[in-house]
C-alpha cells in the first residue's frame, strides 16, 4: 500500500520541477526531474526537459560547434539526444526500495536486476540476498507455469485434432451406412 502511494505521488516531482524552472531555479529543477525519471523512466518529454535545462560545460564540443555556425543533426543524433540521455545523467540509486517499487509495478525482471546491483554494492545485505532469492523463485515458478500452460495447450490441440479426425470418420461411416441401406 505504501509503495502504491509513493508511485501515485511521483508526479509531484515533475510538477515541482516545472515550478522551479518557471522561477529560474534550474539546478534544483534538475534534482526534482532526476528523482521523477527514476520512477517514470518512459517519460521522454521529461528527458527532453532535463536535457534542455542542464548546464553546458565551457569549451565543450557543442560550444565549439555553435561558434562555427549551426550544424545539422541527423535524425538519429537528434532523437537519441532527446530520448536517451547518457547514463551519467541519472544518479546511481539502486536500492531495495527501488526494487520493491519495480516489483509492485509488476516489473519482476527490473526488480531482480536492481537487487543484483544492490548486492554488488553491499555483499553483506542479507535481506536483499534473501529477497533476490524469493524473486528469482517467483520468476522460475512463472516460467514453469507458462511452460506447463503451453504444454497443456499443445495436448489440447492434439486431442482436438484426433477428435475431429474421429468425427470425420463417424460422419463418413454414417453417410456410407445411409446410402447403402
Amino acid at each position: 500500500m505504501v509503495i502504491a502511494r509513493v508511485n501515485e505521488l511521483m508526479t509531484c516531482y515533475r510538477f515541482h520541477a516545472d515550478l522551479l524552472i518557471n522561477q529560474g531555479r534550474n539546478t534544483e529543477a534538475l534534482d526534482a526531474l532526476k528523482l521523477y525519471l527514476i520512477h517514470c523512466p518512459d517519460d521522454k518529454e521529461s528527458y527532453a526537459l532535463l536535457e534542455s535545462i542542464q548546464p553546458r560545460e565551457e569549451g565543450s564540443d557543442k560550444t565549439a560547434q555553435e561558434s562555427e555556425g549551426p550544424a545539422a543533426l541527423s535524425s538519429e543524433e537528434f532523437s537519441g539526444s532527446i530520448t536517451q540521455p547518457p547514463e551519467t545523467e541519472m544518479p546511481d540509486i539502486y536500492t531495495a526500495t527501488l526494487a520493491e517499487v519495480y516489483f509492485s509495478q509488476g516489473k519482476l525482471q527490473e526488480a531482480i536486476a536492481t537487487y543484483e546491483k544492490v548486492i554488488e554494492k553491499k555483499h553483506d545485505d542479507a535481506g536483499s540476498v534473501q529477497r533476490l532469492g524469493e524473486l528469482r523463485d517467483m520468476m522460475e515458478k512463472a516460467r514453469l507455469a507458462d511452460e506447463k500452460e503451453r504444454d497443456q495447450l499443445i495436448r489440447k490441440k492434439k486431442m482436438v485434432s484426433i477428435l475431429e479426425t474421429w468425427l470425420k470418420g463417424i460422419h463418413e461411416q454414417s453417410d456410407t451406412g445411409l446410402s447403402a441401406g
